[in-house]
């Protein structure tokens, strides 16, 4: 259920994070498509919270083994964004004249739907990264500062962006098992 709640959440992070300069930071990590333990078809509701501001938007996220494809579109259902990743290459297609950090919102659902082991792995403490993964709670920290922290009660999902100041709540509408 964590899947289904996540890709909207880094979608509207991204929306976040073209407002805000944040500090220099480590980069999120994309993660291996085939290393997601289900394949999914994912329709969600997304609240973004920034700056005393609220978007909505729907997100409808397809995550197969051989790649990740995502759209986004308003709350009217005009394309806003178009993603895809298969591991190697990482295609954005922006419907808007705004600059939307794509490869950052794609990271972010993946660290919080991908199996423990995969995002551990490319999270390593050696290069300054804490990962906390405890049922329900998701939380990355890069040199002891707080980057990323995922909380879901029932089928909402929380998402808090410390580095560009924003949250995101996810709300899953369907979910389909390939």
């Amino acid at each position: 259920m964590r899947v289904v709640l996540l890709l909207p959440i880094v979608l509207f992070m991204g929306c976040a994070a073209t407002m805000l300069k944040p500090p220099r930071a480590e980069q999120l990590q994309l993660l291996p498509p085939a290393e997601m333990a289900s394949e999914l078809l994912l329709k969600q509701l997304v609240v973004l919270e920034a700056e005393g501001r609220t978007q909505q938007f729907m997100v409808v996220t397809r995550i197969q083994r051989e790649r990740v494809k995502s759209v986004v579109l308003s709350a009217v259902g005009i394309r806003l964004l178009s993603l895809e990743y298969d591991g190697d290459a990482f295609f954005q297609q922006n419907d808007l004249s705004i600059t939307i950090p794509g490869k950052e919102i794609l990271a972010i659902i993946q660290f919080a739907v991908w199996p423990e082991n995969s995002v551990k792995r490319h999270y390593p403490q050696r290069e300054g990264w804490t990962v906390i993964i405890d049922g329900k709670q998701r939380a990355l920290f890069w040199n002891d500062r707080p980057f990323l922290k995922f909380e879901s009660q029932g089928e909402i999902l929380t998402v808090d962006n410390y580095l560009h100041s924003y949250r995101v709540k996810i709300d899953t509408l369907d979910v389909v098992v390939l």
